[in-house]
């Protein structure tokens, strides 16, 4: 099912040079350091899973300059790009995303390699890798998640290799950028994982017609996600006459006793301003101190429905939720590739495009779990699924494409 979708953007790195040793893997015709020590391969990337449709045509490497790094070659072409990747943290979505880009770029037939770095709230080897990619003509900057979105914001806005962003919260709403519209000067192409509210509460709204009450789920120690979730929510539910009730967490440690807590009481509140629990739901966002406790959420939810603010949350089996709204990391990252690729092949300055927000968004069901709490999923959300889970729980639909029996 073809879908109309936004571009997100991406930076650029400027070209260097590249060698095929015998028998064709290529190798940097840079001079390493002369003392590498003596580590696991890149140990702060080994996390990452590449699968198979990506090792068959890239070779996957620690980087000469430093074993902590990746450099990814392209098996097949003469390399003509550069680009360096700044990765935030450990994180699953993280690895999906640089996945994406691996895969968007072979089939496209982009020859480039990729230089990935986990800098992991290390300001201090966010600048080293700044300099060594002006250092060797790098041509294009991608960041991977919102905290090295946030570190190229402030520090490199007017560098002169050109950066898009991927994998973040709304830089608008995060105070990055002043609004969505490209014409900027910036060497950075924005993209959003945020959709806008109107979008959201229209789908609210579809599934429950008379809401009066939203019980909203999040962490109140994640800065972006406060930023960028829970204080636009606020103002747009109370414009529609909408209660929130919080149920909030103090980041990861404790969450799961926290959320055993609050649940419960939050269902309290929710009674009294709608006795029969049916124009109420959960609205999870995007916190993971939330999101990976979900087993503890449907614990304690009773028969509301818990309605994810990310596609990732509703998943197969049990453990789920029983919506899930919003933009799949792998969307985003795809989306990026794209403008990505026109910069570097087209020389399109980043500040021409308007920050990137995948629309319409995707959309995850769970019947099994809907079974189970006698929720009706309207046609709608059906029929412009990209996920579904079947009443077994198990995956019918995957990025719209039917699953075989």
């Amino acid at each position: 099912m073809c879908r109309l979708r936004v571009l997100i953007f991406l930076c650029c790195l400027p070209l260097c040079g590249m060698a095929l040793a015998k028998g064709g893997h290529p190798t940097s015709v840079l001079t390493p350091k002369p003392s590498v020590p003596s580590v696991a391969p890149f140990p702060d990337l080994a996390w990452i899973d590449f699968p198979k449709t990506v090792k068959d045509h890239w070779w996957i490497d620690p980087h000469p300059q430093d074993p902590h790094w990746l450099r990814i070659h392209p098996k097949e072409g003469d390399p003509r790009y550069q680009v360096l990747v700044f990765i935030s943290k450990e994180s699953s979505s993280y690895a999906l995303a640089l996945n994406t880009f691996l895969e968007v770029f072979q089939q496209r037939g982009i020859p480039t390699v990729f230089t990935v770095a986990n800098i992991d709230d290390r300001e201090a080897l966010g600048n080293a890798l700044l300099n060594y990619a002006e250092d060797h003509t790098m041509n294009l900057l991608l960041s991977i998640g919102s905290e090295s979105a946030e570190y190229l914001s402030k520090r490199y806005q007017h560098g002169k290799i050109p950066v898009v962003t991927s994998i973040n919260k709304d830089p608008v709403l995060l105070g990055q950028i002043q609004d969505y519209a490209g014409g900027h000067d910036r060497n950075i192409a924005y993209t959003s994982l945020n959709i806008p509210l109107p979008i959201y509460l229209s789908y609210l709204k579809t599934l429950r017609p008379a809401l009066r009450a939203v019980g909203l789920m999040y962490d109140r120690n994640h800065k972006q996600v406060m930023a960028t979730e829970v204080l636009p929510t606020r103002s747009a539910l109370d414009a529609e006459g909408i209660r929130i009730v919080d149920v909030a967490v103090n980041g990861p440690d404790d969450a799961a006793n926290e959320l055993q807590k609050r649940i419960p009481q939050a269902i309290e509140t929710l009674r009294t301003l709608d006795p029969t629990l049916n124009n109420v739901l959960f609205w999870m966002t995007s916190s993971t101190a939330v999101f990976s406790n979900i087993k503890t959420v449907n614990a304690y939810s009773e028969t509301i429905p818990v309605v994810a603010s990310i596609p990732n949350a509703c998943v197969g089996g049990n453990d789920s939720a029983v919506l899930g709204i919003g933009i799949d990391r792998r969307s985003n990252a795809q989306q990026a590739s794209l403008y990505a690729i026109q910069i570097l092949t087209q020389g399109t300055p980043p500040g021409q495009f308007d920050v990137g927000i995948v629309t319409p968004p995707d959309i995850a069901i769970n019947f099994s779990v809907a079974r189970r709490i006698g929720l009706r999923i309207p046609f709608r959300f059906f029929e412009s699924a990209s996920f579904v889970y079947d009443y077994s729980g198990r995956v019918a639909r995957d990025f719209g494409i039917k699953v075989s029996d």
